[in-house]
């Protein structure tokens, strides 16, 4: 029996402890946007992640404008997802780093 397809969105805030996962740039520095741009984090899920899933799980990404993608970082990104065979479930305004919450 074929397993059911299961899509799963994944973000940069999965990454950190929070009540409600969203957390300032600043809590874990190593992976702030100027340490770890979104084709590193792409490749980070690619490689790290996605490899420990059940092979009916798809990964999708979640991404904010426009400290995570803008029009210039967005042509490299979509290559990457492509290369990564990820796909992008969602972009929303980048309302989390002035408003992160869950500290």
């Amino acid at each position: 029996m074929k397993e059911n397809k299961s899509l799963h969105s994944i973000c940069r805030w999965t990454f950190n402890a929070g009540k409600g996962g969203f957390v300032p740039d600043d809590m874990r520095p190593e992976w702030n946007s100027q340490n770890l741009n979104t084709v590193d984090m792409i490749k980070l899920i690619r490689n790290r992640i996605a490899p420990r899933l059940p092979d009916n799980v798809e990964l999708e990404i979640e991404m904010h404008y426009d400290y995570e993608f803008d029009e210039k970082t967005a042509p490299e990104i979509a290559d990457t997802l492509v290369d990564s065979k990820i796909y992008l479930a969602m972009v929303t305004p980048g309302a989390h780093r002035p408003y992160a919450y869950g500290v």
